[in-house]
């Protein structure tokens, strides 16, 4: 009569080890991605959305390599992580007076300080090895946006225009993906565009800074949302409309059709809205707020992606297609 071996119980052992062994790898995993902020990626379609705006800008009148869109978006994905890594440890010893923040990684001690330098430096080095794909003038361009996401998250200890600085940051995608395709020889079109995306990004960070403005002022913190919090509704005037003004200012320097006017008449609309909308009383609001300008500049991307398509000829539209899928 046969009869079924049985197991060790060794080899049960071994099981039971490995998959406790790979359930905290897996853990680990996910707070390296909490680290980054990977489960909210709103930060990453905000950094992308100004580079693929450079890119639209510089190849216009033709339209930008895909396999360049792709670039910018992995890179965005890796320097946001990068920026928000190094965020964390520069804020380390006050995120766990702030309440948006004190469940972080490295504030719960989730993470030790040598594993969030060793992420840094990872992140680092991928986004370094996506800009060696640029041309030369476009990784110059790209290192030396560096000095100014490691200094960041220090300038609201000294300043209250934090929030330019990462206008400034964030923006410089626009810089980037017009020197990568680098066409169009008209630098006060870049000009334009590189203002009216800091002026943005300055208007979205400080109502999200709304949100944190009690924790700051008592930490001794400084941001525009502190500085402007008596006239909220006049500040954002003031930057959604410089911002637009700007943006006008840019499609008549790079001759810019119908579909981008009419895209930009949908942002002034968006704009005019979140002046009247604002409530700095309402942290759910402000976030809220804070969160739709993703799909703004968005629609701002696909205007400038339409109104390029609208010049092009259509034997060029399927050459670019063409030679899009062979790559």
């Amino acid at each position: 009569m046969n009869t079924i071996p049985k197991r060790h119980p060794q080899g049960r052992t071994h099981i039971r080890k490995f998959e406790s062994q790979h359930s905290k790898a897996v853990d680990k995993l996910k707070v390296y991605g909490t680290l980054m902020r990977l489960p909210r990626p709103i930060g990453i379609y905000l950094l992308f959305w100004p580079g693929l705006w450079g890119l639209l800008a510089g190849a216009y009148p033709q339209l930008p390599q895909l396999f360049m869109i792709i670039l910018f978006g992995m890179g965005a994905v890796c320097m946001r992580g990068f920026g928000c890594v190094i965020n964390d440890l520069w804020d380390l010893p006050l995120d766990g007076f702030v309440a948006r923040t004190q469940k972080r990684p490295l504030a719960t001690h989730l993470l030790r300080t040598q594993e969030a330098f060793i992420l840094a430096a990872i992140l680092g080095l991928a986004s370094f090895g996506i800009l060696l794909s640029f041309n030369k003038t476009a990784i110059l361009v790209g290192l030396l946006v560096v000095p100014l996401v490691l200094i960041y998250p220090y300038m609201k200890r000294v300043t209250f225009w934090a929030q330019g600085v990462l206008g400034i940051t964030f923006s410089w995608g626009v810089l980037l993906g017009w020197v990568c395709e680098n066409t169009s020889p008209r630098v006060g079109a870049l000009i334009c565009l590189y203002g009216a995306s800091v002026l943005w990004v300055v208007a979205y960070d400080t109502l999200y800074g709304w949100q944190d403005m009690e924790d700051d002022a008592l930490l001794g913190l400084k941001s525009t949302s502190l500085l402007w919090k008596k006239f909220p509704k006049g500040f954002l005037s003031v930057l959604y409309g410089s911002s637009l003004i700007l943006f006008v200012f840019f499609g008549f320097l790079q001759n810019r059709g119908i579909i981008f006017y009419g895209t930009l008449a949908s942002i002034g609309l968006y704009f005019f809205w979140q002046v009247s909308q604002v409530d700095i009383k309402n942290a759910t609001a402000c976030l809220r707020a804070f969160k739709s300008a993703n799909w703004a500049q968005g629609l701002l991307a696909f205007g400038l992606l339409f109104d390029a398509i609208n010049k092009v000829s259509v034997n060029d539209l399927i050459s670019y297609f063409i030679q899009t899928t062979a790559s």
